[in-house]
């Protein structure tokens, strides 16, 4: 049965759905994250119309949120969803039972001796060139996007320093020189510049949607810490920054996940340029969910 529909988006959108030779009005609010429900068509030109992730329901409808993991949990809570990415229609998220071993073979790039600091961006290079691009750490230092906040120290203490949310977070290049590191949305921006629209923002996710990526042949960039492990609250540090508190540890690292296991995770780690490294993966999930569950992939 075909379905035709007629838009006209003000403050709510107003669907006019033809259907058994009569018109029948649905009104959808539309609000930031909030889901628009409509019947599911396959006409891409009116794709245009949707947020970036869709979720198709098992009850024929398409419903589309800004972010992927308010789409996964949507998903999750219907049977039989799945979860598109709208560039290119790529499937990003369904309930297929992973396979239980899966480890992807991708080179390891060290980030040493050029940059100390630059795990990040590192860890992208690597992630990066698994998609096809021709891209070297050392260009992606230099693009990232920095905050040059000027930092302030007391009684050995930053109590005043930049905000990794906004950009890199002092110098990348050496230890001589005040810097911390950059979260994943200044990274985020930076990839999309090379995989536009086709970069997933997977942050505050659970730990098995990263393995599920695994398992379609996706390596996942992550934040942790070096020590692959929850740490203490004396690990920790708080200082102001032009947008407010910030509160982190020095221990922050940036790892690229290429594999997982029963009972281990493996990771090219830049730090050490050890590819497929193992780690307990118990550990390592606590670790990725104290740093914000930061994650980004692609399609």
């Amino acid at each position: 049965m075909k379905r035709f529909i007629f838009l006209s988006i003000v403050t709510i959108v107003m669907l006019f759905i033809f259907k058994n030779g009569a018109f029948s009005t649905v009104t959808v609010s539309k609000v930031m994250n909030k889901a628009a429900e409509i019947p599911k068509v396959t006409w891409n030109k009116l794709w245009g119309m949707y947020e970036e992730y869709l979720v198709f329901t098992e009850d024929d409808k398409v419903v589309d949120f800004t972010s992927f993991t308010d789409g996964v949990a949507y998903a999750k809570e219907h049977k039989n969803s799945e979860v598109y990415l709208k560039k290119d229609h790529q499937l990003v998220w369904s309930g297929e039972k992973r396979k239980n071993y899966s480890v992807l073979n991708i080179p390891i790039v060290p980030q040493n001796p050029e940059l100390p600091r630059g795990c990040e961006v590192t860890s992208l290079t690597m992630m990066l060139r698994h998609a096809g691009m021709d891209v070297d750490k050392m260009t992606l230092a230099k693009k990232v996007r920095k905050d040059h906040t000027i930092p302030v120290k007391e009684n050995g203490k930053y109590i005043f320093f930049g905000n990794p949310n906004e950009g890199f977070v002092g110098n990348m290049y050496s230890f001589d020189r005040p810097g911390f590191g950059v979260y994943h949305e200044p990274v985020k921006d930076l990839a999309e510049k090379y995989l536009p629209g086709k970069i997933i923002d997977m942050t505050g996710a659970d730990f098995e949607d990263v393995l599920y990526q695994i398992h379609k042949g996706y390596p996942v960039w992550v934040i942790v810490n070096v020590e692959f492990k929850k740490l203490g609250p004396e690990f920790f540090t708080t200082w102001d920054s032009p947008d407010g508190e910030v509160t982190t540890t020095f221990k922050e690292h940036s790892v690229l996940v290429t594999g997982y296991s029963k009972n281990f995770v493996y990771v090219n780690d830049p730090i050490d340029s050890v590819q497929n490294k193992k780690i307990n993966i118990a550990s390592f999930k606590e670790a990725w969910e104290q740093m914000g569950r930061q994650a980004i992939t692609y399609r």
